[in-house]
């Protein structure tokens, strides 16, 4: 029996197709059709990826690699990003601009915790008490603020260590302070109730500076309305 001839093996084609892989490039050897199932199962990776992210609700802001301009999650320019550029973040990104369409949700989002599936109750609070955008800012990026939504017409406000309330009347608020007892070594017991500051409303910008601007000592206890 003659030898049998040993296969021939075109190593050139083999290394370009290796490399074309690498860069994801079609492959020429294999068909129109076979190279679109390719490219189907890479876009298919993306969207499931960015469904991944998408689920976990402590990613609330968005933002494209391309753009970086950063969204909050419920914003409507988030559908026109593309599954490859896609990004999540659980904090706004430093030196990263905000969309000027989502901007008050994605402040909002920064004060109101895991509460997040409420967020157009708060977005729609703040609209109908007047609460400016200048304002949001000031509370959620630059005071580090924390709010709790109670009903549609009162939120509670975590601010250096005081709780505050607003209800909101028409267009104005009602400012109501933590109420407090003293305690032999003259420090301050902290009670579940509140008591208002004011009896007639104040603008949103009137409250927000009562509750920014206030410091506590014994010497003006008595000026407190304390209950």
């Amino acid at each position: 029996m003659g030898k049998r001839e040993a296969e021939h093996i075109d190593f050139d084609a083999v290394m370009k197709s290796l490399q074309s892989e690498k860069r994801g490039e079609a492959d020429p050897e294999l068909s129109p059709e076979e190279n679109l199932g390719s490219a189907k199962k890479e876009v298919s990776q993306a969207a499931r990826k960015r469904a991944s992210k998408l689920s976990d609700p402590r990613n609330g802001y968005v933002y494209s690699t391309k753009e970086r301009i950063i969204h909050d999650r419920t914003c409507k320019r988030v559908s026109g990003i593309s599954d490859d550029c896609f990004e999540m973040s659980k904090k706004l990104i430093p030196g990263m601009p905000l969309c000027n369409l989502c901007r008050r949700k994605a402040w909002i989002r920064l004060g109101m915790g895991d509460d997040t599936k409420f967020i157009n109750a708060y977005d729609r609070f703040f609209r109908e008490a007047y609460v400016s955008n200048d304002l949001l800012q000031r509370l959620f990026v630059d005071n580090d603020v924390k709010v709790k939504i109670q009903d549609i017409t009162h939120m509670t406000f975590d601010v250096n260590g005081e709780r505050w309330m607003w209800e909101r009347v028409d267009k104005k608020v009602v400012l109501y302070h933590n109420s407090y007892e003293i305690s032999d070594v003259g420090t301050r017991v902290m009670r579940k109730s509140f008591h208002k500051q004011k009896e007639t409303p104040i603008s949103a910008q009137s409250a927000a500076n009562k509750m920014l601007n206030y410091t506590w000592d014994r010497s003006h206890q008595s000026n407190d309305n304390m209950r």
